[in-house]
């Protein structure tokens, strides 16, 4: 039986990080441990302005066993922090082995086109070449030696990596005999501009499961401005081309929209075309070297119609359609599942990415900054190195973690924190500020579903995009 005493930390009351939100005269709270949302009553609410209160104060403002009902509820749901739930949260965050599951392999640091907004410098990195047959196997190798799981992924980057479409296949065939020697089974993806995209490719993705991203901004008009050849051609005509091969072939894709100054204002547009198209999933990532307070803007306004319109799906019922809606779909879902978070993506903590020389780096974004290389196909992983830098993407070493929206955003893509402010756990404020309002927003959405057509779309229909 547990006593009121069992829920303070030294004497005291303490909360982690929370924000209330109010709806239609009620009020949820929303814990930034679990990212669990749940409705709290008037004594709730109340007892929320104790925080550093000590146990004989409260018990001069609420009855006893009122208390221990609250208490125990806001322990479950790490509201307030006891050493029981303390003890949880270090268990589960706690990072007990070093190991990898997915390797991005950028076999071609160059590219066919000259996208307006490209962060890699033309695709290039700062670094023009291609991978060599040699470099890649040994990247795969890696992989397979310092698997967690026996479930793989090799990653197919660049550049455009079609540019490298022979390599690619040999490095599949050779992964696909070394998962059968050592069973292990390897999956695939690629992430491609689709303009070289043929029958053969297109076959041969099929036949071997891929998983593919096409990079494609929306219409035609948004497009070309911004996604086009090195003559200044747009390249959509050829992308489409290359989606139609891949459609017909039976093969998986999901869109990737980059935004940018230039197409901010057309992003609501732009979803509703590319959800025409055979895409499992829609997503939009604005461009933050070029993004400026005004852009953001135009950006928050955008992101809102599209809440609004996956909220007027659900009440249609045309739950498929909504869960292609990523940006929306992904705050939805984590909202309602919950769950604590350790990192924010796999950025080193599960997966590495090789450049064309071998060079190992914590994720394919970070491949231009050389001073954060972390290992190499000759010399291994630098576990010095890469463990620091797993020390500092845990939200819990974060300065984040006081923040109520932490298990959300995770503390932000460790290498936009990297260029925007030098470290990778610090984010820009800007970027905050716009994901806060964002997530207000969407949660608000949520929050006014009735719990019936909730459920029905999270355990009848929806996948997690």
């Amino acid at each position: 039986m547990s006593k009121i005493t069992d829920f303070f930390i030294e004497g005291k009351l303490e909360f982690f990080p929370y924000k209330i939100f109010g709806i239609k005269d009620k009020y949820y709270i929303l814990s930034n441990v679990a990212n669990s949302i749940f409705q709290i009553d008037g004594a709730e609410l109340e007892l929320l302005q104790y925080n550093g209160t000590a146990c004989e104060c409260l018990l001069e403002h609420f009855e006893e066993e009122k208390i221990k009902a609250i208490l125990e509820n806001f322990a479950e749901s790490f509201i307030i922090k006891t050493p029981s739930n303390i003890n949880v949260i270090q268990e589960k965050t706690r990072c007990n082995k070093i190991g990898i599951k997915a390797i991005t392999l950028l076999v071609c640091q160059e590219c066919n086109l000259r996208c307006k907004y490209c962060y890699g410098d033309g695709g290039e990195y700062s670094d023009r070449g291609k991978m060599t047959v040699g470099t890649a196997k040994k990247s795969v190798d890696y992989l397979f030696d310092k698997a967690i799981k026996d479930d793989i992924s090799v990653i197919f980057f660049g550049g455009e990596p079609l540019m490298q479409y022979p390599l690619i296949e040999e490095v599949v065939e050779y992964a696909k005999i070394k998962g059968e020697n050592e069973n292990k089974t390897p999956c695939f993806s690629i992430t491609t501009n689709a303009t070289l995209i043929n029958e053969k490719i297109a076959r041969y993705f099929a036949e071997n499961k891929f998983s593919v991203t096409i990079s494609i901004d929306g219409s035609k008009g948004s497009n070309d401005k911004t996604r086009y050849y090195i003559d200044g051609k747009g390249a959509h005509e050829k992308i489409l081309r290359g989606v139609a091969l891949l459609e017909s072939a039976g093969v998986k894709m999901s869109a990737r929209a980059t935004v940018c100054p230039d197409n901010c204002s057309e992003m609501f547009d732009n979803l509703m075309f590319l959800l025409n198209e055979p895409f499992e999933s829609v997503y939009f990532s604005p461009a933050i070297n070029l993004m400026k307070k005004e852009d953001y803007k135009v950006y928050i306004s955008e992101i809102k119609k599209m809440a609004d319109y996956f909220i007027n799906l659900i009440y249609s019922k045309q739950y498929d359609k909504a869960c292609k809606i990523k940006n929306i779909n992904s705050i939805v879902t984590r909202i309602h599942m919950g769950g604590i978070r350790k990192v924010h993506c796999g950025a080193a903590c599960n997966m590495i990415a090789a450049d064309i020389n071998g060079q190992f780096y914590p994720c394919h974004r970070f491949v231009t900054n050389k001073e954060c290389i972390v290992g190499s196909v000759e010399d291994g992983i630098n576990m010095q190195t890469y463990g620091s830098f797993i020390d500092n993407s845990l939200i819990n070493n974060s300065p984040c973690r006081i923040c109520w929206a932490v298990a959300l955003c995770g503390g932000g893509c460790p290498y936009e924190n990297y260029q925007e402010t030098e470290y990778i756990t610090v984010p820009n404020p800007l970027v905050c500020s716009v994901m806060k309002d964002i997530y207000v927003y969407i949660i608000e959405q949520y929050l006014l579903l009735p719990e019936e057509i909730i459920m029905d779309y999270f355990t009848s229909h929806c996948r997690e995009s």
